[in-house]
């Protein structure tokens, strides 16, 4: 038996978890690498499971766009439920085709089901161009803020100014009503990477952990502890 699930007719990249009543759903990237056959972009496709042994495939969940749509690649976010039967679903709309306006946008769709989307382009939006590159503005991670009784975004972004290496940045973002959205704040920009893949968020004990991977050839995932919500963040060793 093959522990490792794997589809049949593509690969599986960036799986993005979300659990509910004892079925964990794990949507995920589609990568077909066979243009030729199955054209160019990424959709999300979905299993469900209860042991990870055992799957149900449903297949594409989230279509990708057409060549000139902002999503032809419709790459990394995150699911966040709402009440009992509202479920958002943020992710990344790039179009590497893009010369005059950016590749990158954070957009969304909504469900009822976890399995039915619907995509609204009303929300789609971009990077404040005053402050951060507008092609480098993706992999939405979504939470609520109990503290501050108000919705939280995490992405990975690159400030405009600094070291061409080293303007990665975790950004913080803020909502009311998870449609409209500004940035709160800086959350983490240490001038040490090209940017911060795939934010994650969550506390264990008296610790906030941060976690990203780091985009360079080496391929690395890191975090950084702190004993606030907001910082500082210390590096361990």
């Amino acid at each position: 038996m093959n522990l490792f699930y794997q589809p049949d007719n593509g690969y599986l990249a960036d799986v993005i978890p979300f659990y509910e009543a004892g079925y964990y759903y794990l949507f995920y990237l589609h990568d077909y690498r066979n243009r030729s056959k199955n054209g160019e972009g990424t959709p999300w496709y979905l299993v469900r499971t209860k042991d990870f042994v055992h799957f149900e495939e449903f297949g594409e969940v989230l279509p990708r766009g057409g060549k000139e749509s902002q999503d032809l690649y419709v790459f990394t976010g995150s699911v966040f439920k709402k009440g009992e039967h509202d479920y958002y679903l943020f992710y990344t709309g790039h179009n590497p085709h893009y010369t005059t306006k950016p590749q990158q946008a954070i957009m969304s769709a909504r469900s009822t089901d976890l399995i039915h989307w619907q995509k609204d382009p009303d929300a789609t939006f971009f990077a404040p161009i005053d402050q951060f590159e507008s092609d480098d503005w993706r992999d939405p991670f979504v939470f609520y803020d109990h503290h501050q009784d108000t919705y939280k975004m995490l992405l990975a972004s690159r400030l405009k100014d600094g070291g061409r290496r080293r303007r990665g940045a975790t950004v913080m973002m803020r909502s009311d009503d998870l449609l409209n959205w500004h940035v709160e704040r800086l959350l983490y920009a240490p001038e040490m990477y090209y940017t911060h893949e795939c934010p994650d968020y969550f506390s264990i004990g008296k610790y906030w952990y941060l976690i990203y991977s780091e985009f360079s050839h080496h391929r690395v995932t890191h975090y950084r502890i702190s004993e606030h919500l907001d910082g500082p963040w210390l590096m361990p060793s």
